[in-house]
């Protein structure tokens, strides 16, 4: 019976189920049908099944601990990506406010008014070159300002 149950669960374990083949079938010895085969046969049956259900549940915990362990670590991931948005959002506005005031507007309502370059024109009065030359002017700066940004960063 211990190798039966040992080829499918640790031997500590297997010795556990041996047990408590061995004590269910004390406890309610009815449940034996000498018509069904050997004593010795409904035992391995026995011994074989709660081997099997407990090698079953041991994989569902693994699994559980796994999906949390996964959430857990899913959650860390998502904080770090949150924590660098904020960052970079925060860098983002440094380098809005420090845009010239004709360059910013512009740039606001293409980007975040989501307006194209002939309504901004249309907006401000302006030209339409004049808008596009300024978006132009802002976005290099912009450019210029984040690269060395990083540098700083990294140096």
């Amino acid at each position: 019976m211990l190798a039966i149950a040992a080829a499918i669960i640790p031997r500590d374990e297997a010795v556990e189920v041996v047990h408590d083949a061995l004590l269910a079938w004390w406890r309610q010895p009815e449940r034996y049908d000498a018509m069904r085969g050997s004593i010795l046969a409904w035992l391995a049956v026995i011994v074989r099944r709660k081997a099997l259900d407990r090698r079953r549940s041991a994989m569902r915990r693994l699994a559980r601990e796994h999906r949390t362990h996964e959430a857990a670590s899913s959650d860390s991931v998502e904080e770090a990506v949150v924590e660098r948005d904020a960052t970079e959002l925060l860098r983002l506005r440094h380098a809005l406010a420090a845009l010239p005031e004709e360059q910013r507007r512009v740039l606001w309502l293409s980007y975040f008014g989501c307006k194209t370059h002939v309504e901004i024109a249309g907006m401000l009065g302006l030209p339409l070159g004049t808008v596009k030359k300024r978006i132009a002017l802002a976005m290099r700066r912009l450019r210029k300002e984040f690269a060395e940004e990083d540098d700083r960063a990294s140096g």
